[in-house]
């Protein structure tokens, strides 16, 4: 915590009187929010790239006469937008970035819309609750984990707390998150020639082939709950010609930060063991920085299940892949980041399908009841005290539930 936050004198009843009011409003922000998350969703950057959806966020505050400010520490496509200037502070986080190939199949067009909706409700009571909310537009979370460096660069010093929601099939109010490690693995063999004949030594292709295996069984010597997921990036090589290199993406997801360590080395020794049984010459490199499991900050969310039951949002634990660079917030300043269901089940986050999803209707008003669920927990914030952010840290989630 930086520092003790001004508390006000609002009343259970105030807060009830403004929530109302907030639930009142909320049909009067859906079309701007709307729009800029179906704009999001049509540009598709992926991370780095974000130009157009970082300009879309600051056209839409801009309007509102914020105090708007283009880029982000190191991050030229991050953006950040101020109303209030209280002694309570809360960050609202929106994602933009797209994945490759298959566009917004996270649905972050919707965590910004969710967001944008909140910091639109929250403008409406700031200086009524003593609030200072600030709208941080974060970059390059699928590809980056841009909120790491954020966080240590001091990009939200001045925070007391700090949430954002994402969509998904089923809605879960304090999803348990795992710890993350990203890495590139390359693959060399000077076995070339025709695919069929004159090769010499094991190819690069079949090199991968004992490696997958190896990565297959990788989580069965890491803790329980263990995942090693990978896709191959580039081939120099074609079904008539022998590669010679090869480059796979790998993610290692575990339960706790303490075993990420244990499961970079495990991989490593995976890949020497493979290089050397195989005479390649493989290489595995850290692509981003470690990313820490989330702390879900249990006052917040208390408050966040009363707000969004009162809209009629459900939730339940449910198991799909879960991680964030949130978490490195999370271990500064009270985070939230629960999910809310578009109602798309059996498509699932990263599924094509779920592209498709994160444009529908249906998850553009659950995407406004999220923001409003949002705005109205800030709000209880405000009444209930700044100490109920100081409960212990909470995960709703089952225990087989995949990272």
């Amino acid at each position: 915590m930086n520092r003790a936050p001004c508390l006000n004198n609002l009343s259970g009843a105030d807060a009830g009187r403004l929530k109302a009011g907030l639930i009142a409003d909320r049909a009067a922000v859906r079309t701007e929010c709307g729009q800029v998350s179906r704009a999001i969703h049509k540009l598709a950057e992926v991370a780095g790239a974000e130009y157009g959806s970082r300009d879309c966020m600051i056209e839409a505050v801009s309007r509102l006469g914020c105090r708007v400010t283009q880029g982000l520490g190191p991050y030229e496509t991050g953006m950040s937008a101020t109303t209030g200037s209280g002694g309570l502070h809360v960050a609202l986080m929106a994602e933009y970035d797209a994945l490759p190939v298959i566009g917004h199949a996270c649905g972050h067009n919707l965590v910004s819309g969710a967001s944008l909706a909140a910091f639109m409700l929250l403008m409406r009571v700031a200086d009524q609750i003593d609030l200072k909310v600030t709208l941080f537009g974060t970059p390059s979370e699928e590809i980056g984990a841009a909120k790491i460096e954020l966080a240590e660069s001091g990009a939200f010093d001045e925070v007391d707390f700090a949430m954002m929601v994402h969509p998904a099939p089923s809605g879960v109010d304090a999803p348990r998150m795992a710890a993350l490690a990203r890495y590139q693995v390359g693959i060399e063999s000077a076995a070339s020639g025709h695919s069929s004949a004159y090769s010499s030594g094991v190819t690069v292709s079949e090199a991968w082939h004992v490696l997958a295996t190896g990565l297959g069984l990788l989580p069965r010597l890491l803790p329980p709950g263990a995942t090693v997921d990978w896709e191959v990036l580039s081939t120099s090589g074609s079904a008539a010609v022998q590669a010679r290199h090869l480059i796979a993406d790998v993610i290692l997801r575990v339960w706790e930060d303490a075993h990420l360590q244990a499961a970079a080395e495990a991989l490593a020794a995976t890949c020497g063991a493979v290089a050397t049984i195989t005479h390649t010459k493989i290489e595995c490199s850290l692509t981003q920085r470690f990313m820490p499991a989330m702390r879900q900050n249990a006052g917040l969310a208390r408050l966040w299940r009363g707000n969004r039951a009162a809209l009629g949002m459900t939730s339940r634990a449910v198991p799909f892949p879960a991680a964030t660079d949130l978490g490195a917030l999370s271990l500064r300043i009270p985070c939230l980041h629960p999910y809310f269901s578009i109602g798309c089940w059996p498509a699932k986050n990263h599924d094509p399908e779920f592209t498709q999803a994160a444009v529908s209707e249906r998850a553009h008003s659950a995407m406004v009841n999220a923001g409003t669920a949002m705005a109205m927990t800030v709000v209880d914030v405000a009444a209930v005290g700044y100490p109920t952010l100081h409960e212990e840290n909470y995960t709703e989630s089952i225990s087989t539930q995949r990272s």
